[in-house]
């Protein structure tokens, strides 16, 4: 799939959830993409959610969220 430290792209309308703890099941705060993100992937956890980080923060995203980031934008990569 995504090996870390490859450039992933995030969709808008993506909901990005942030944990405070890796010791936390509920999620925390949430946020969503206004416009498409290009991340930093981090890893994946066990839940089908994928880490990326975006702005220096990680966040939790759900993995069919997530694209291959690719300069050619008329081109759409799945992991």
């Amino acid at each position: 799939m995504y090996e870390t430290g490859e450039l992933v792209w995030i969709p808008q309308g993506t909901v990005l959830h942030r944990k405070w703890s890796e010791n936390d099941n509920l999620f925390s705060p949430i946020s969503v993409t206004a416009k498409p993100q290009i991340g930093v992937y981090a890893g994946q956890n066990k839940r089908g959610y994928s880490r990326v980080m975006i702005d220096s923060k990680i966040w939790e995203i759900d993995n069919k969220e997530i694209r291959y980031f690719t300069q050619n934008k008329k081109e759409v990569c799945y992991g």
